[in-house]
């Protein structure tokens, strides 16, 4: 009987260690996917600046938390407008807490930075700890 408990308590042991490492698979795996989109965002807009050269001036300096124009009609919007609408509008709707984007244009050089709020290791217990990151591409133009 006493080797029935045992087994009990060591089955018990392995199977709590598994479901803790599951969950810190799944927390890892939520951020790679975060730093994936993020890397996404800022190529294709490296490419959208590289696309535009001629209004290349247009996004400098441009943060996507202040960036408010209406481009529901392209008509009404530059080419830059666009492209910063619709950075907004993906940053918005991809999870990405507090995410935000800025470009800045330095001679031939253009600086994509991305920042968002990504949940560290301890948030799965306590919520209000968190980390912001940031990922910056430099674009030659």
């Amino acid at each position: 009987m006493i080797e029935v408990l045992i087994t009990i308590v060591v089955m018990s042991f392995g199977f709590l260690s598994l479901a803790a490492f599951q969950m810190g698979t799944l927390k890892h795996l939520s951020g790679s996917n975060q730093h994936y989109l993020v890397t996404s965002l800022a190529t294709s807009m490296g490419e959208s600046l590289r696309a535009n050269d001629t209004g290349i001036n247009e996004y400098h300096g441009v943060e996507t938390k202040d960036f408010v124009t209406d481009c529901s009609t392209p008509s009404n919007c530059s080419i830059a407008e666009q492209d910063l609408a619709r950075w907004k509008t993906i940053l918005a709707n991809h999870a990405l807490q507090d995410g935000s984007a800025m470009v800045e244009i330095d001679g031939n050089n253009a600086r994509i930075a991305i920042s968002w709020v990504e949940k560290s290791t301890s948030a799965l217990v306590n919520s209000a700890n968190s980390e912001t990151q940031t990922y910056t591409l430099q674009v030659p133009l």
